[in-house]
């Protein structure tokens, strides 16, 4: 009675059975594992994450993903607290670079550093802090740097005439996201007990490899993010087992300069940086390995009765099974229960309440934005006529006038639609396009989120990325695309490879680097929907369909993948750069006749010839323009007469808390957003034949899911709608008891 005294007092009432245990322990302090919680997961088809038939229990990860706001966080979290309440030590890390494991625990947990979780014995948590990382990795690139040697300026110009600068100038102009890969790869060293003493002696290190984890659950970003960070170990460990591989080439320039230099050992100072980045590969590719293990890891796919979800599923599913990871869990949240409608509309009233508070009262960022608000349909918006009902409720009628200069206004406008994942971005964007177009205005609408589902709003196949125009519209023409990066991505490869070898000599051959075109065959992922997005700006800008598109939606991926995109575009100007100052270094190599000798004997009398006035292979012209691309997407970002964001999202605490952290994010850029979309706002009359609508929906979705889970050999568990948003450590064992308990009998 007092521990249901306790959890009303903290939270609101949650309608699932009772938590096993609400005890506010030490927790610090190991328990045993409770018999009745061990009772109630015994035909749980997770049950497997909790078994340990050895003693003391091996370690295991579990990775979750899937669609944003399906609920990823609170099964993470939830997984956590029964591994820990089991008496496993357990320690649940977010990696998604929009964090909201704070927000779910109500507790900071930020900071990259683990956090005993109140209430939960046994229980850490923590936000992966990617910029001491990125720190760590770009001093051991620096290494490979001539000032960093420590040898005195004429050694400097010796060591800087073999063109190693520019190598550590290509690797310290790190690409977004892979600060979070090295993040993650060093928690997994510490975890697994496998950091160095240095590592060892950093704040909140220790305390990763002292509590020999055995549970360590992954919350990982939507489905396009999480495929971008599996991509990254093979990405990174070809670059650096190629430049590792390119310093050994070296060796012979390098032995000739030590006797010049009065005998400095360059070759070991360089050696000791060389070994400092074998290290991060090694790491990384223990990473890749780790993925792939199925005695070790686990990836649990989240997901909701949605028809969007299911598709998002089922492509997040074949993605992970080429790649070799082991899915063998798929969980389904959100859904209606016979007996529930009452309390399911009456949770969404009160949650909604909540959390337009803050919006309401002018008090939060978001109530500075004109806001479109936009009702909870009771059936999913799919298809050109239900998406024009959607875009008179959210664009028309009352408001109209919010939208009115860029429907009724002149000249050429993009607008970006982004948010938290699982708000209806996909749908608003659609919508908005829609509107535009029968407004008169020649439209295209592009998704450049990885896990596409632009088509399936439409109901119009966009697989092959081809510009299609969508049937059955008024007005002006509208145009959809799904960016499809694949070929992009090998376009630019060709030109970065035809870049080396049109440069390619006897010469360099005899210092090293001839080969070095190798470095950048592995070009860095998100490159690619980045190379595909300015060229789709570039062509509807140019006329290239036969239409001059004076409306440009793009449908972003969630918050986090948008925030990297945002920034890549800088990212690849000053890549390029480095590539073009490396090739002039290459050249000038190429100048002097007769190898290393002669070179060295140039460089102590006179200044090398200048490079040869061969004309510039096609490759250099080529990237260039992708520089010029970048440049120009870069000048329509932050030109406000020409492009805006539009922020949408829904009225929960964690929706209202992300859209609050993008705004901020996207003034920080200097990029307009002057606009928003708040979806799923809970009419007053909404009643139980409204709840019975969706839940009918549900169920064809169900069976969907439970077909898909068939055929890939996954277990499915399947979770009933909460009466109240599941957050903080009672919250989340209730959950927990839903997890692995009886599946609920859908409405």
């Amino acid at each position: 009675m007092a521990a249901a005294l306790l959890l009303a007092a903290l939270h609101p009432p949650l309608r699932r059975g009772a938590a096993c245990s609400l005890s506010r322990a030490d927790p610090r302090a190991r328990v045993s594992p409770a018999p009745s919680c061990v009772a109630q997961h015994a035909a749980s088809p997770l049950a497997a994450l909790l078994s340990a038939a050895e003693s003391p229990p091996s370690q295991r990860l579990v990775f979750v993903g899937g669609k944003g706001g399906v609920g990823k966080t609170s099964t993470s979290s939830a997984l956590a607290v029964r591994c820990a309440d089991e008496g496993f030590a357990t320690l649940v890390v977010s990696t998604d670079p929009a964090h909201s494991l704070s927000d779910a625990l109500m507790q900071d947990v930020s900071g990259g550093r683990p956090v005993a979780v109140d209430g939960c014995a046994n229980l850490f948590a923590m936000e992966v802090e990617t910029e001491e990382a990125i720190g760590r990795f770009r001093a051991a690139v620096g290494g490979f740097r001539a000032s960093d040697l420590g040898l005195g300026p004429v050694a400097e110009e010796l060591i800087g005439k073999l063109g190693l600068d520019e190598f550590a100038d290509v690797l310290d102009t790190t690409p977004p996201g892979l600060d979070e890969l090295l993040a993650l790869a060093e928690v997994l060293a510490l975890v697994r007990g496998e950091g160095s003493a240095a590592e060892l002696a950093r704040p909140g290190a220790a305390a990763l490899a002292a509590e020999g984890f055995t549970r360590v659950i992954f919350d990982t970003a939507p489905t396009g993010h999480t495929l971008r960070l599996l991509a990254f170990p093979e990405f990174l460990d070809n670059l650096l087992t190629k430049v590792l591989a390119l310093r050994r080439q070296l060796g012979g320039a390098i032995a000739l300069l030590k006797g010049v230099l009065g005998g400095v050992d360059v070759s070991a100072k360089l050696d000791a940086a060389a070994d400092r980045l074998a290290e991060w590969r090694d790491r990384v590719a223990e990473l890749q390995r780790l993925l792939t293990e199925p005695e070790v890891t686990d990836f649990v796919i989240v997901g909701i009765p949605s028809r969007l979800a299911v598709a998002e599923c089922a492509r997040l599913l074949s993605a992970l099974v080429e790649q070799g990871v082991a899915v063998n869990h798929l969980v389904v949240n959100q859904i209606i229960t016979s007996g529930s409608t009452t309390a399911y509309i009456d949770r969404l009233k009160a949650e909604q309440r909540r959390a337009m508070r803050a919006v309401d009262g002018g008090t939060s960022a978001l109530s500075s934005l004109q806001m479109s608000r936009v009702p909870y349909f009771n059936m999913e918006m799919r298809g050109v006529f239900p998406l024009k009902f959607l875009a008179a409720k959210a664009y028309g009628g009352e408001h109209a006038a919010l939208w009115d200069d860029l429907l009724a206004g002149g000249g050429d406008r993009f607008v970006l639609m982004g948010g938290k994942g699982g708000v209806g971005k996909t749908t608003s964007s659609a919508a908005l396009a829609l509107a535009c177009a029968e407004a008169g205005h020649a439209t295209l609408v592009v998704s450049t989120d990885p896990a596409h589902s632009l088509g399936d709003a439409f109901d119009v196949d966009l697989s092959s990325g081809e510009v299609k125009r969508v049937e059955g519209v008024d007005g002006a023409s509208l145009y959809a695309c799904e960016v499809k990066v694949d070929a992009a991505v090998a376009e630019f490869k060709r030109v970065v490879r035809g870049l080396a070898e049109g440069s390619a000599s006897r010469a360099e051959g005899e210092v090293g680097v001839a080969d070095f075109a190798d470095v950048f065959d592995a070009v860095p992922p998100g490159v690619d929907e980045l190379v595909a997005l300015s060229k789709v700006v570039s062509l509807a800008r140019a006329d290239e369909y036969g239409v001059h598109f004076t409306r440009v939606i793009i449908d972003t991926a969630p918050t986090g993948h948008t925030l990297r995109l945002l920034s890549f575009p800088e990212f690849l100007d000053r890549f390029i750069d480095r590539l073009l100052e490396l090739r002039l270094r290459v050249q000038a190599l190429s100048s002097v006749a007769g190898g290393v000798s002669a070179l060295l004997g140039k460089l102590s009398s006179r200044p090398p010839p200048p490079p040869t006035a061969a004309a510039a292979p096609p490759a250099v012209a080529a990237l260039q323009r992708y520089q010029a691309q970048m440049r120009e997407l870069q000048a329509l970002l932050h030109d406000p007469a020409a492009s805006e964001f539009c922020i949408v999202t829904i009225p929960t605490a964690l929706a209202i808390a992300e859209s609050e952290r993008l705004l901020e994010a996207l003034r920080a850029q200097s990029i307009a957003c002057r606009r928003g979309v708040l979806n799923r706002l809970l009419l007053d009359d909404a009643d139980e034949a409204y709840v019975e609508t969706l839940a009918k929906g549900q169920r064809v979705c169900l069976g969907e899911l439970d077909a898909l889970a068939a055929r890939a050999d996954v277990s499915i568990t399947k979770v009933a709608y909460f009466d109240a948003e599941v957050r903080a450590v009672y919250g989340l064992r209730a959950l927990a008891d839903a997890l692995f308990g009886a599946a609920p009998t859908p409405l």
